[in-house]
């Protein structure tokens, strides 16, 4: 990702939009998609309760971004 300007420091830039499903609906629908899949693992201190946000369908621009190994920009995870 890249900007045309510079932002402060923990600038808010996208919220990452899409259904929230199960860890075992996650490995599911994984197992469906051969074309891609977008998931972001919610990190809860119960792992039997982990959540899944899927973007795959329901998602928006932000799906595109930190799809890699390497972090370009820190995440906050804020529930709304």
């Amino acid at each position: 990702m890249f900007a045309r300007e510079r932002y402060p420091k923990y600038t808010v830039m996208v919220e990452y939009i899409g259904e929230i499903v199960s860890e075992a609906m996650a490995d599911v629908r994984e197992g469906k998609f051969h074309f891609g899949c977008y998931m972001f693992g919610l990190n809860r201190r119960n792992a039997d309760k982990r959540e899944i946000i899927d973007a795959t369908f329901r998602g928006n621009m932000a799906r595109y971004l930190n799809h890699s190994c390497d972090v370009i920009m820190p995440l906050n995870i804020a529930k709304l």
